[in-house]
C-alpha cells in the first residue's frame, strides 16, 4: 500500500532515484534465480506508483520476501515497513538488513474462517475497523488519516481468498487494473464519518 505525504518538507532537498537506477533494479530483481521471485511485469506497475508518490512517501508491505530490499530502495526518501507474521524470521531479516523496519504481527484467523471473518467484519462496531488478511488489507484508520489516494496492491490475485477479500472490502470501483497475479485499487481518501471504502456497495463478492 502507498500513499503520499502531505508534508514533504522532510525530504524536500534529496533528489529521486534516477530513471536508470530504477530500471535496473527492476531488471536484476525480476531475473532472480529465486523460485518465488515476481516477474518484471508485476513489480514495474507498483515501481511506476513509487515514482509518481509525493515525497515522503508511506509505504506499507505485508510480508517478507525476495523483493524486500527493493522495495526499500525503490521508495527512495520514503518510508517503507514491512509486516511478517512469523516472528522469528521478522528478527532474523532485521538482524541481517538493519535498515528494514520490520513489525511481526500475529493473525488469530485461518483462511478456512473466510465466510466468518466477512461476516464478523460487515458487523464491526464503527472504528473497530481492523486487519482481516495478510497482503490484502491494512489498518482502515491509516486510510482515513492519510492526505492522499491510496495506492492498494493485491499479490496472487487469481487465489479465491484474495480476490474475495479485495473485492469485498477493496471494491470492484476502485479496480484501476489486474491480471492473473496482481490486482491495483486506488482508493480516494474518505470522509472521516465513512467507514467503508466502497461507493455502491452491493454485496461485492460471496464466498
Amino acid at each position: 500500500m502507498a500513499t503520499g505525504s502531505a508534508s514533504s518538507s522532510t525530504f524536500g532537498n534529496n533528489a529521486p532515484l534516477p530513471t536508470t537506477v530504477i530500471n535496473t533494479l527492476l531488471h536484476y530483481a525480476s531475473r532472480s534465480n529465486d523460485s518465488f521471485h515476481m516477474s518484471h511485469a508485476e513489480i514495474k506497475p507498483i515501481s511506476d506508483v513509487l515514482r509518481k508518490c509525493s515525497s515522503p512517501c508511506n509505504f506499507l508491505v505485508f510480508g517478507l520476501t525476495h523483493e524486500t530490499p527493493l522495495w526499500k530502495a525503490l521508495n527512495h526518501n520514503g518510508r517503507t515497513v514491512f509486516i511478517e507474521e512469523n516472528r522469528y524470521y521478522a528478527a532474523y531479516y532485521e538482524e541481517l538488513h538493519p535498515e528494514i523496519d520490520v513489525f511481526d504481527v500475529q493473525y488469530t484467523t485461518k483462511m478456512k474462517e473466510m465466510r466468518e471473518l466477512i461476516a464478523s467484519t460487515k458487523e464491526q462496531i464503527k472504528n473497530e475497523c481492523r486487519p482481516v488478511q495478510n497482503l490484502l488489507f491494512s489498518e482502515s484508520r491509516s486510510k482515513k488519516a492519510s492526505n492522499a489516494k491510496t495506492h492498494i496492491f493485491v499479490h496472487d490475485y487469481y487465489r479465491n481468498v484474495e480476490r474475495i477479500y479485495g473485492d469485498e472490502f477493496l471494491c470492484r470501483e476502485n479496480l484501476v487494473e489486474s491480471n492473473d497475479m496482481l490486482a491495483h485499487f486506488v482508493v480516494e481518501k474518505m470522509d472521516e464519518n465513512s467507514f467503508q471504502f466502497c461507493r455502491n456497495h452491493t454485496a461485492a463478492s460471496s464466498p
